[in-house]
This record gives C-alpha cells, structure tokens and sequence, in this order.
C-alpha cells in the first residue's frame, strides 16, 4: 500500500524484524541437530584455531589498520604521560596558575 506521502508501508518487513526471525529460526535448527548423533562431527582443534584466527582477523583488519595509522597503544604501560601545567604551578607555588595571569597582567 502507498500512503499519500509516496512512501510504501506494509509491504516489506523492517530489517531488524526479519534478521531476528533468521536467528531465531537458526538457533532452533541448531538446538534440535544437536540432539541427533549424524551431526556430532569431529573437529581437529588446530584447523578450529585456524578458522578463527583468520575470521578474527578479516574482521578486525579496519580497526587494526586504525590504531596502527594514529599510534593507538591500548597497555598503559607504552602511552606517553602529559603533565598539566597548572597542576605544577599549583604544587610549586601553592597558588593557581589563574593568580599569576591576574597579578601580573
């Protein structure tokens, strides 16, 4: 149906209904295989690590690419500390950076 502002409405589902009809639908097909002996496949570990790491990096390969582009270190052991000026001045002296500024012009 075509409301009067030229737009269509419903006919087509929303995406976010529809995806989460497919995963509920797949989470059940898998619950119930996992029920039966035909589908309890052996899985070699080494190729399962495999499989992930490679999913783990296509995945991630933008973000990484990201964080290497603008030296995003995420230990706190490699960022570099900045130090606040007026922090300093406040310990040193016992006034504030904003005292000096109106004392001395």
């Amino acid at each position: 149906m075509i409301c009067a502002s030229g737009t269509f409405q419903g006919l087509f589902l929303s995406f976010h209904h529809v995806n989460g009809y497919s995963i509920t639908k797949a989470f059940c097909i898998a619950f119930v295989m996992t029920f039966f002996s035909v589908f309890d496949v052996p899985v070699f570990w080494p190729i399962l690590l495999f499989y992930w790491l490679m999913l783990f990096i296509l995945t991630m390969k933008r973000q990484i690419l990201h964080m290497i582009k603008y030296k995003y270190v995420p230990f706190s052991f490699g960022k570099q500390v900045y130090l606040d000026p007026y922090f300093l001045c406040e310990r040193q002296t016992g006034y504030s950076l904003s005292y000096f500024f109106l004392c001395c012009g």
